[in-house]
């Protein structure tokens, strides 16, 4: 369930209606709780108002007529909507220019700022509110009515959108340079590495019992009822189900993996117990999308800052400094997971005995693997890119832990070493090597004596 919550969240997250829908909401309460207001002409009752406005030489309530009060709603609502869509204009040219430089996947980046959001918010709220405060002007001699208060506020909130206007116009281009990019994807891949796995690493595991063999034992298939993209797993549904019925589950699939109808996401042992009902609680315990999102899934938001950097490597574009802010961002969550307690394979009952298996979880050298390996591959020839890996190398070094986090690290500086043959200079290639040779020596004083 919360899984589900937070596939919901982040839907909305990443949505340009959401905020904008809530603001006009607002927009419209607030115009009727003026328009009640001066309906019952509480605002003309106070005196001591009046004459600290007489003293101070300010007029704080609109006075003009009807025929002002109208004029002013409707230059501001049609202002407003104007406005709108010129800011819906520059957000879609925006997004155009991030999908051609960057990557189209970071739109998702875009459609989620939060800033976009509430400037579109706040100019259709305040066009809502200028188009319902004008629907109850009225001039007729019987008993006219000027919404005296009403006007002020949609006068402020016109003032108030000149002010998000001008706002909306610095954010965007700050918002669409390559570093503030980088910035906010690493923000939210430290946000989930944070989300996913809050406790420290642990010195001592958990001793599990050994999973079933399939070849001693005949599983049932449970098949996936759609296609699509997994975007997320409940884990605790699966255990807590496998406990009460006795079984063992093994998943086939994990989040991010994309699916056909039809074909294997999970296998149930002993078979004898699994039925129809089984396999359909099994299934519900998955949540399948058209997209990959970031809320199981730590690898799309490595993938993110991996794009980038390929796309800054690549000869038509040829920005190795963008490529190198990547990888800062990358040695910075693979430090913060260094220390974290990752994903275990097994999930185990109060006994010991496994219940559940997860398919290929995250570990380490799997998300190192992910996040420096199609950087290296598309660095052939870039001496720049070679040193900021290997110093990547280095740092990570001092804050690894255990034996199997040092061995990823050895393994990646000697793949950065073997790229000294596509350099064409010998001072280049000494360089490069000295390089790995500082991460390697990091490496093999950060490990523990042998006794």
């Amino acid at each position: 369930m919360l899984n589900r919550l937070r596939a919901l969240v982040e839907s909305t997250r990443s949505s340009l209606w959401f905020w904008p829908i809530l603001m006009t909401t607002l927009g419209i309460v607030l115009a009727q709780a003026m328009i009640l207001l001066d309906q019952s002409a509480w605002i003309e009752r106070q005196h001591l108002l009046a004459r600290a406005s007489d003293a101070l030489g300010v007029v704080w309530l609109f006075g003009l007529g009807a025929a002002g009060a109208r004029t002013l709603l409707a230059t501001i609502a049609g202002s407003m909507i104007t406005i709108a869509a010129t800011v819906f204009s520059i957000t879609i040219v925006a997004l155009s220019l991030a999908a051609g430089q960057l990557g189209p996947r970071l739109l998702r980046t875009f459609m989620r700022d939060r800033g976009t959001q509430l400037s579109l918010g706040m100019f259709i709220a305040t066009f809502a509110f200028c188009i319902v405060v004008l629907g109850v002007v009225h001039d007729d001699n019987s008993a006219p009515f000027v919404p005296r208060a009403s006007a002020t506020v949609a006068l402020l909130l016109a003032l108030g959108s000149l002010a998000v206007l001008i706002y909306f116009i610095h954010h965007v281009a700050t918002s669409i340079q390559a570093p503030e990019v980088i910035a906010v994807v690493g923000s939210d891949l430290d946000d989930a590495i944070q989300q996913l796995y809050p406790q420290p690493r642990s010195a001592s595991s958990k001793v599990v019992d050994p999973p079933p063999d399939a070849k001693d034992q005949r599983g049932a298939i449970v098949r996936s009822p759609t296609s699509g993209y997994v975007q997320h797993i409940d884990l605790d549904a699966l255990l807590e189900f496998a406990l009460e019925a006795d079984l063992v589950v093994s998943l086939a699939r994990r989040p991010g993996d994309h699916v056909i109808a039809g074909t294997t996401i999970a296998t149930i042992w002993p078979a004898t117990k699994v039925d129809d009902a089984t396999g359909e609680r099994v299934c519900q315990a998955f949540g399948f999308g058209r997209v990959r999102t970031p809320v199981q899934d730590l690898q799309f938001l490595i993938n993110q800052l991996v794009e980038i950097a390929q796309r800054a490597l690549s000869p038509g574009i040829n920005d190795p400094s963008t490529a190198e802010a990547c990888i800062d961002r990358l040695a910075s969550a693979l430090g913060k997971l260094a220390g974290r307690q990752l994903q275990p394979g097994h999930l185990a009952d109060e006994s010991g005995c496994t219940r559940l298996l997860v398919a290929h979880p995250d570990t380490f050298k799997s998300l190192l693997d992910a996040a420096f390996d199609p950087i290296r591959n598309y660095s052939q020839g870039s001496l720049q890119v070679g040193l900021k890996l290997a110093g990547a190398i280095a740092e990570l070094a001092h804050l690894a832990q255990g034996e199997e986090q040092r061995l990823a690290l050895l393994d990646q500086a000697m793949m950065i070493g073997r790229l000294i043959q596509a350099l064409a200079e010998s001072r280049d290639q000494q360089q490069l090597d000295a390089a790995c040779q500082v991460a390697i020596d990091a490496l093999s004083a950060a490990s523990p004596p042998v006794e």
